[in-house]
């Protein structure tokens, strides 16, 4: 007979968390490489709720020198292009006459200017179309709900919301319209997400005449070229929560407008350590690699585009 022996050890399941970081480390890859690791392996840790190892996980990337900060990280770090280091660049002075911010501070007054067209224009359409809108699907809100009324994601216009639409805002169908959507349902595959709509109805964005001119302005003129542009309406629900998060890149704006908010309690958001309360009809520019939270009932108006 053969006798075999077994050797039992102990493995502190923490030690598994070492060897990507490492490996990672030590394969000499770029640091737009090395940011995608950690930012996804972090985002793992915590849907598996090691807020612990997640925590490891942030500070070993900044060790390495991937990122500069544990407060501040984006998945896709892009050199020579990153933005001023402020989570918040509205509240920032020196932004404020930085030339390569001027189309930014020009939507942000047109967005303020219009505020209050765009808010009845979101009541009117809400309680009239009882539009179908789109669910958190990354599970980011932890209580109540958080859904979005989207004009525009990654860069291309939502056919249900623009198909049939006149590009002057008339209303009158534009073949050129019709012909970017079908473009850009045929580079996704053809798979469009209104397949059954109706040719001759209005296209929604018909409902939003003040909104739609502002959407083409930042479309046409800051980010026809940028591939991760999006608009929407962003509706949370009374006393909800957005877990603290990070967006996806380095030189990404977010411009939220608030145009529905509760009395009390207050709604706040926070990036790294600072944090904000919303104040309706005025635009918080967040720089979104920053890791951040919102709380409270809340409807905003949300630009992001690429600097």
């Amino acid at each position: 007979s053969h006798t075999h022996t077994h050797t039992h050890t102990h493995t502190d399941t923490r030690a598994h968390h070492k060897p990507p970081i490492v490996a990672a480390r030590d394969s000499g890859r770029a640091s737009v490489q090395l940011s995608s690791i950690f930012y996804r392996l972090g985002r793992a840790y915590r849907a598996m709720g090691d807020l612990d190892a997640e925590k490891e996980c942030y500070k070993s990337a900044v060790s390495q020198g991937v990122w500069t900060s544990t407060e501040q990280r984006p998945g896709y770090l892009f050199p020579g292009r990153a933005l001023p280091s402020s989570p918040f660049p509205h509240i920032n002075r020196t932004l404020k006459n930085d030339p390569k911010f001027h189309d930014v501070w020009r939507l942000v007054s047109m967005l303020e200017d219009s505020s209050e067209e765009i808010e009845e224009e979101f009541r009117r359409f809400y309680s009239s179309r009882h539009p179908s809108l789109h669910e958190d699907n990354e599970n980011i809100a932890d209580h109540g709900s958080w859904r979005q009324l989207i004009f525009a994601r990654n860069g291309r216009l939502l056919p249900q919301m623009w198909r049939g639409a006149g590009k002057d805002g008339s209303g009158d169908k534009s073949e050129r319209m019709n012909s970017v959507l079908a473009n850009e349902a045929e580079n996704r595959g053809g798979n469009d997400d209104d397949d059954n709509h109706d040719e001759k109805a209005p296209a929604l964005i018909e409902d939003f005449p003040i909104t739609r001119q502002i959407l083409m302005f930042m479309r046409k003129d800051l980010s026809s070229h940028l591939p991760k542009g999006s608009m929407e309406f962003s509706i949370l629900a009374s006393s909800s929560h957005l877990r603290p998060h990070c967006g996806p890149s380095n030189h990404r704006l977010r411009l939220h407008l608030p145009i529905i908010l509760p009395r009390k309690p207050v709604a706040r958001i926070r990036a790294g350590k600072l944090t904000l309360e919303w104040e309706k009809g005025k635009v918080l520019v967040l720089d979104d690699s920053y890791d951040h939270e919102v709380r409270q009932k809340r409807v905003s108006f949300h630009f992001s585009f690429w600097k």
